[in-house]
């Protein structure tokens, strides 16, 4: 088991100290994405993991915005969309993908 500290928190300055198996530190090290390291971990855990970011201090960085998703933000017909949502393409338009 290792035990990883993370780097201080950029708003706070906490750190965090993260228990785990060498082949969990090995393949993060090797850059394999931390969702699929540690799937049992929380977001807030993660994002700790990666950026030394504290909860509190992450939110108050990055506040969520109420009316972000504001109908105004979305086109008023669907003729704005440059891929068919009924063709097949329309699956592997987003940036991630599930392979079958």
């Amino acid at each position: 088991m290792f035990n990883v500290h993370t780097i201080p928190c950029p708003g706070c300055g906490s750190s965090t100290i993260f228990v785990m198996t060498e082949d969990q530190f090995f393949r993060f090290q090797s850059g394999e994405h931390v969702q699929h390291v540690f799937p049992g971990w929380s977001d807030d855990d993660r994002e700790m993991l990666i950026s030394g970011t504290c909860p509190n201090c992450f939110e108050e960085m990055f506040p969520e915005e109420e009316d972000y998703w504001d109908e105004d933000w979305f086109p008023e017909d669907d003729s704005a969309y440059a891929i068919d949502p009924e063709s097949d393409l329309y699956e592997y338009s987003r940036d991630w993908y599930v392979e079958d």
